[in-house]
This record gives structure tokens, sequence and C-alpha cells, in this order.
């Protein structure tokens, strides 16, 4: 996510990024993190955040700020995965990984999830990191919620807690409101601000926003004639904007992963596997369309609210410490978008 405007940017790493009153913290303290020399403030850092948050901006734009203090080869900035496959060596002399870099800053960590070896390197070298010198940065990068890091090994996971762990949040209508703005104005895309708000609550990514605002670009500059709601309409329903999702669509895909009939979801069966896949669902529902719980109860032939509730409370205590739940609901939730 961008603002135009260039010598904010060259005062403030973190200017071109969009963003409201929700996420002043974590911008507050990766903007402490880039004044100081590294290490100076919060390392190990952890940002957390759905995707498509603009975590992986953030971590360049803070990448091009260390670049402006020292020399590029004093940086490491990757994949987390990627890193830790390829750099095994560091791990029996991490010392000389600290003499060699002075910030690490890794993105996707929860591709670290199941993956021990690999967090078993991390972990060495922040064991190894000279934070009383305070000469070393260390900055990391996590698809999911601060919660979600249980997923790590207890070791990796305490390592990254002992530094400060903020979460980002997913930009809301305002912040793609604007966004859609900033996006017109450097492309010259000629919309109005309810062709923008419209946009704005269709596409709830900024990613899937960016690419449909250019392909409206593209249908302007070929037809070469004011949009009309009807044509921008017709571009959302070829342009990978899938049909809103609705609670049967997430029970029958609840009943599909976790392998029981959708009838049975909504019948009074009380077994294991058919409760699971019920209050998955709801859990779902509640967090997909952000409907009132009993409105969702109603869903799920006439429950009462408080049952929502219940499921909804369960399930989000679940997949912090149940990895194959919290997987089966990953995979649910993938299936949605």
């Amino acid at each position: 996510m961008f603002s135009p405007t260039q010598a904010r940017a060259e005062e403030n790493p973190f200017a071109s990024f969009l963003y409201n009153a929700k996420n002043m913290f974590p911008l507050a303290a990766l903007g402490e993190i880039a004044r100081n020399k590294p290490g100076g403030a919060y390392s190990p850092f952890t940002l957390c955040g759905p995707v498509s948050a603009g975590k992986s901006h953030l971590l360049q734009n803070l990448t091009e700020a260390f670049r402006k203090k020292m020399p590029p080869e004093r940086i490491v900035c990757s994949k987390a995965l990627r890193f830790c496959t390829d750099n095994t060596q560091w791990a029996l002399r991490p010392e000389h990984f600290w003499r060699r870099y002075n910030v690490l800053l890794l993105d996707d960590m929860q591709e670290l999830t199941d993956k021990p070896s690999e967090q078993r390197t991390l972990e060495i070298l922040l064991d190894a990191c000279p934070t009383a010198e305070k000469c070393c940065q260390a900055v990391f990068a996590y698809a999911g919620n601060s919660a979600s890091l249980k997923l790590l090994e207890e070791r990796l996971r305490s390592r990254l807690e002992s530094g400060l762990v903020a979460e980002l949040s997913a930009p809301d209508m305002d912040v793609r409101l604007r966004y859609a703005h900033a996006v017109c104005k450097k492309e010259h895309i000629p919309l109005d601000r309810e062709q923008c708000l419209f946009l704005a609550q269709t596409c709830s990514q900024t990613r899937l926003l960016h690419g449909i605002l250019l392909k409206i670009k593209a249908f302007i500059s070929v037809h070469k004639k004011k949009i009309s709601q009807t044509d921008i309409q017709n571009i959302l329903s070829t342009g990978g904007l899938k049909k809103p999702t609705s609670c049967k669509k997430i029970i029958a895909g609840a009943a599909q992963v976790f392998g029981v009939r959708v009838e049975d979801i909504l019948s009074d069966k009380r077994n294991s596997e058919t409760t699971l896949a019920r209050h998955a669902a709801m859990y779902l529902c509640r967090r997909k369309l952000r409907l009132p719980y009993a409105d969702i109860g109603r869903e799920f032939e006439g429950r009462d609210h408080s049952t929502v509730i219940y499921a909804f409370n369960r399930i989000k205590k679940i997949i912090v410490v149940n990895k194959d739940v919290h997987n089966k609901v990953s995979e649910v939730e993938k299936n949605l978008t």
C-alpha cells in the first residue's frame, strides 16, 4: 500500500504505508527500529498479521531504511524457510553469522511450522545474537495472529516472545478506500468517489483491489470511454473475485474437510466429529461474514446465539494448540477465497 508523496517517504521509510489508528502501534515500533542503529530498539521484533495486511511491504521498507545506514552486504532479507534451509552452516558457528551481518529480516515465518530442524537453526542464531552490545537486529514477519505463534516449537517461540511481538490488522474499508484513491491518482484512473467506495467495499484485500484497478485502467485505455458501474461489475466478475461467501458455502466446506455430511452438521448429532465440524463452521461464519450470533444460529436450523458464541470461543482456543484442527479450519477458509 502506498502514498505518492516522495518527500515524506524520504523522511519516514513507512510514509508510503496507508494505515489508521488500529495499526498505529506496530508502525510506531517499526519507526523506532528504523531510526535506531541495529539492536537499538526491539530486537527481536515479530510482526504478526493476516495475509495481505502489508507485512512484506513493511519489511521491504525497513530493509531499505537499513541500507541507507550501512553496507547492503551487512543485511540479510529473505523468506524464513529459504534462509533456514540454505544456511544450516550458521547453526555450527552462529557467532560468525553476527560478525558478518548486523541485520536479519525474515518473512513468512509461519512456513517454519512443522519443520523443527529449520526452527532449530534460527533458534541457535537468536541465542548467539549479541543483544547486549546493541549492534545486531532481528525482525520477523508471521502470517497469523500472535496466539498462533504457539504452532512453532516452544524453544523458538520463547525466543521470539522475549522481544516485542506486535499485530498488524488487515486494512479495513476506510484504508482500502484511501488506497483506491491513491492508486487512481498515481495511475491516472478516472474513477469518482462512489466507484472507489464500491470497489473498497467489494474487495477485501488490497492486492485484489490493486489488480482490479489496473484492469479498469486497461479497459478505459482500450475502449476510450468513461467507465460505468455495469462495466466495473463485469470486470469484477472476470477479475478473480468470487461470489460472496455464505453460511451455506462455509457449512458445505466444513463438511467436506472434516469428513461429515452437511445434513449431520445441521442435525442434532453430537458425536465428536460432527460437533467439531459444526463448531468450525460456526466459527468461520462469524469470522468471515461478521454476522450477528443470532443470525448464524438461524442458519444452523435455529440454534440459539449462545451456542454459536460457545462454538466460536471453543474453536478459537483449539486452533492455537491443535495443529490438525488448525490446518483443517485453514483449509476450509482457503477454499472460500
